[in-house]
């Protein structure tokens, strides 16, 4: 394995709170950390005692719609969730640009991945037509599950997207 570590020693010690994470890399309680909010890039990178290192994850956000329920056993109600979101928004204003924009939820780590797909674009016009079609013109409630804390930014990205799926009449529960 080429040879003995350049580390003696390695403590894993999971630090849940962002600030707390980085206070602890300031202050050399820790010497690396993971999972760096996009606003506290410029913060390590503006201080001459760290250095951030980026690289592109094989994690992949997304809300799952069971299909063999209602509403969602409906192609065109699926496909209204999609055109509702403006994905690009959420990159850009909650990641800071720190994100990477997928059509499916298979990603160029994986078997699968085809660089032909192109992503639904953000057309809630579209969205609401489609509703309407598919028998739901005043839009419809939905339990919307998901984590906080588990992923970078995951609660604040499901607000954000139930948020988006209100303006064409969705309303789901986060």
């Amino acid at each position: 394995w080429g040879g003995r570590p350049k580390i003696d020693r390695l403590v894993y010690k999971p630090i849940l709170e962002a600030a707390t994470r980085l206070a602890a890399l300031k202050t050399g309680a820790v010497d690396l950390i993971a999972n760096v909010e996009p606003e506290q890039v410029h913060d390590i990178q503006s201080d001459p005692n760290l250095r951030i290192a980026r690289a592109r994850s094989a994690r992949i956000m997304f809300v799952g719609l069971n299909s063999f329920r209602k509403p969602f056993d409906d192609v065109r109600v699926r496909q209204a969730m999609n055109y509702a979101v403006d994905v690009d928004a959420i990159i850009k204003e909650l990641m800071s640009g720190f994100a990477h924009r997928l059509p499916t939820i298979v990603g160029p780590a994986y078997f699968g991945y085809d660089p032909a797909q192109k992503p639904y674009p953000y057309d809630p016009a579209k969205a609401k037509a489609l509703l309407a079609q598919a028998g739901y013109p005043n839009g419809f409630e939905v339990p919307f599950h998901t984590p906080k804390g588990r992923y970078l930014m995951d609660a604040e990205i499901a607000q954000a997207v139930s948020g988006y799926l209100a303006k064409v009449g969705v309303r789901a529960k986060v």
